[in-house]
């Protein structure tokens, strides 16, 4: 067995265990895309509604991420994962459902019982995740779980917007013929839940070297009260980075529609190729993340991503062709960004791995309700660029949190950084 080698890269689960994604992310960019279509053509909301479909969303995700976090690290992780597969395929169908009674606020109720179930799945995903890989690789495995959420995600959406667009024009206002796929992701989620029982063996885990020399506990006798403070920064600039993340992401579709007169299918082609291609290219850019400094990595990714915004709505919104260009580096600078901070929190302690990413699931899905929310209200009373010009201001604003942040905790974690030398004694 792998986990034998201390210095294999992955267990020989890992593989089997990150493919279970191909059916369980197929509705992802399709859902996300299909909402602001559905609120128009189905529900005629205004854009503050539309946040709150994608508001309600992280808020049952940040409900249930403490308490899935709790039960990660003292129950099986593999039935968790089942749960929250079951709990979202449940959910497609009761935003069908809605759709079928044309009942805004059951499709709302849908939204929260996904982000509910959800965190069923993702923390003792993450959690496996971690005990399956080699710390000095895991932010490539973290990649390759992007690249087969890509994979899937890239199928489901060129599937189900391509069947939609071509209901669309032949039976239009048909919404139950058009946005059928719903219901078959479901299945496929419930599915998928079941394949991961099969693949995965718990007990196989990857022992990295110096996880016991550099203990969280023994660290923390040291300097109790800057690790603690690092940690609590961490966790605000969690918060604030979501809030960013959401408050422009959620109206780019509609961005799009507003300024290029766009149709389902036109949009499609700039959005999802941004989308896709940050995931496929994900474990090349994992690999990247294994080798840099968390703190450095942060600073550029955060001033590029400031810059690019900038660039999306001064440049791309003269034409959609640099539009789209500008979105697939934008979108893929979050995921390098992204990358760096889940690596980071797996290093901390791998006893309470559940729980620290329930912790991060629950801040950055505060964020996560917070974003829509504020992006909508200043789109309808600033104008279609006001929230994305807010997003840069924010992200400039986080770079020095996010620097104090890692400063301050790198000598807390439990698995150190291999590539960063000890800075403690310039920090005392």
């Amino acid at each position: 067995m792998d986990s034998e080698f201390p210095l294999a890269k992955y267990t020989s689960d890992f593989r089997s265990m990150v493919t279970t994604l191909l059916l369980t992310g197929l509705a992802f960019f399709y859902l996300q895309f299909m909402i602001p279509i559905i609120a128009d053509s189905v529900f005629e909301i205004n854009t503050p509604q539309l946040g709150l479909i994608f508001s309600v969303h992280p808020i049952g995700y940040m409900i249930s991420s403490p308490l899935a976090g709790i039960i990660t690290d003292r129950w099986s992780k593999k039935k968790l994962v089942l749960i929250g597969s079951i709990g979202r395929g449940v959910a497609y169908f009761v935003l069908y459902l809605a759709l079928f009674l044309e009942s805004y606020y059951l499709f709302v109720t849908g939204s929260f019982i996904i982000g509910f179930s959800v965190s069923f799945f993702w923390v003792p995903f993450n959690a496996l995740l971690g005990n399956k890989s080699h710390k000095d690789h895991r932010a490539s495995a973290l990649g390759q779980r992007d690249f087969f959420l890509g994979i899937s995600i890239f199928l489901g959406a060129l599937i189900g917007i391509a069947y939609s667009g071509f209901m669309d024009v032949y039976i239009p206002n048909s919404p139950l013929l058009i946005f059928a796929p719903i219901v078959f992701y479901g299945v496929t989620n419930i599915v998928g839940g079941f394949l991961f029982q099969g693949k995965v063996d718990e007990s196989l885990e990857i022992k990295s070297p110096g996880t016991e020399d550099n203990s969280h506990e023994d660290l923390n006798l040291k300097k109790p009260k800057r690790i603690i403070f690092g940690f609590f920064i961490l966790f605000i600039v969690l918060l604030l980075s979501s809030t960013n993340g959401s408050l422009a992401s959620p109206f780019i579709i509609k961005y799009v529609q507003d300024v290029f007169s766009a149709n389902m299918m036109v949009v499609g082609s700039v959005y999802i190729p941004a989308g896709v291609l940050n995931f496929i290219l994900a474990p090349k850019l994992g690999k990247l993340v294994d080798k840099l400094p968390p703190k450095y990595t942060i600073l550029v990714t955060a001033s590029l991503g400031a810059f690019l915004t900038y660039a999306l709505i001064q440049w791309g919104s003269q034409n959609i062709i640099v539009f789209a260009i500008i979105l697939v580096f934008d979108m893929t600078i979050a995921t390098i960004g992204g990358l760096t901070v889940q690596n980071y929190l797996s290093r901390i302690s791998k006893k309470h791995r559940g729980k620290i990413f329930g912790m991060n699931a629950f801040f950055a899905n505060l964020g996560g309700i917070i974003g829509p929310i504020l992006g909508g209200l200043a789109w309808q009373f600033q104008g279609r660029t006001s929230p994305f010009i807010i997003s840069i201001f924010v992200e400039i604003s986080l770079i020095p949190l996010y620097w104090i942040a890692v400063i301050s905790t790198q000598s807390g974690l439990e698995e150190q950084y291999s590539i960063i030398p000890n800075t403690d004694v310039h920090l005392s």
